[in-house]
């Protein structure tokens, strides 16, 4: 797929519902029926231990959401995302930093609840330069509940449009203590070859994150010398599966389960290729270090 700068989007400088409409495939039914009732359904979900709301859309508003991922993700974006891009991967976002040995991992809490449609309203009318009524339409379209929606598409992409400053900040502190940076989603990494001074760059995130009302999530704060980059450990420059996945694995040939192996044996082998197939309960390296949440 050819990209582009954001000036060359269709979406840019937009102020006709008429254009507006002929972008997204649809009639002015169809545009109101996506502004005034979007279509989601509710569910709750269990992930990481803890019950999240998920709302994807459906019928008209999900193809309105598919439409506009693919407009989105045309738009060249920095090198330091690595989630809603394609091509790029939460495996990406580790190996970028495999030449470290230090790594400092911070999320922002509630990142999606609190990227309200405000934020999304002034991605259209500030970054995109649209007219306030195609803006807000667009907010109105992308929002559910007015936050940003869990379980769509282009959320993940949204959200880092919706926030692109802040991160540029970010970026910008990284690179004044040298360290690589990178983001998915809302999982953000720091990390070096050197020992630095975490708490100095804690601090700045910290400022930065709540100019835009965010904040960090005291307990996902770490630093250490094994990164636990989302969902893959990094030890002395080689990327590792999870001593839990381990563990998954060999109990599913207990229960021979050949499927879910299958499924979770091809996972493991995407981060890990020397994964073995027939793992032991314990792994023949140790993965241990401190889990404990830094004092911010």
């Amino acid at each position: 797929m050819k990209k582009y700068s954001i000036d060359q989007s269709p979406i840019y400088k937009l102020s006709s519902k008429k254009k507006l409409k002929e972008i997204l495939y649809i009639d002015e039914k169809k545009l109101k029926q996506a502004t005034q009732f979007p279509a989601h359904y509710s569910f709750n979900k269990k992930i990481n231990g803890k019950t999240r709301n998920i709302q994807p859309p459906i019928n008209i508003t999900k193809k309105i959401h598919e439409r506009i991922l693919s407009l989105l993700s045309r738009i060249e974006v920095h090198t330091f995302l690595f989630s809603g891009v394609k091509g790029r991967s939460y495996v990406c976002n580790a190996r970028k930093h495999i030449a470290s040995s230090f790594f400092l991992t911070i999320d922002i809490k509630n990142f999606f609840p609190s990227t309200t449609r405000k934020k999304v309203f002034y991605l259209f009318y500030k970054m995109f330069k649209c007219s306030p009524d195609i803006a807000d339409t667009l907010a109105k379209m992308l929002t559910f509940n007015n936050q940003l929606v869990q379980g769509s598409c282009v959320s993940q992409l949204l959200s880092y449009l919706s926030n692109y400053e802040m991160f540029e900040e970010i970026n910008i502190i990284a690179n004044k203590y040298n360290l690589t940076f990178s983001l998915y989603v809302d999982d953000m990494t720091f990390s070096s070859s050197q020992d630095f001074k975490k708490s100095d760059v804690i601090y700045e995130i910290k400022k930065i994150l709540k100019k835009s009302d965010y904040q960090i999530k005291r307990s996902k704060l770490r630093y250490s010398k094994t990164g636990d980059i989302t969902g893959v450990i990094i030890k002395e420059s080689h990327l590792l599966v999870k001593n839990k996945t381990h563990r998954k694995v060999f109990l599913l040939r207990e229960e021979k389960n050949l499927k879910k192996i299958k499924q979770l044996t091809g996972q493991a082998k995407y981060i890990q290729p020397s994964f073995p197939k027939k793992p032991k309960l314990k792994p023949p390296f140790s993965q241990a270090f401190s889990h404990k949440a830094l004092d911010i």
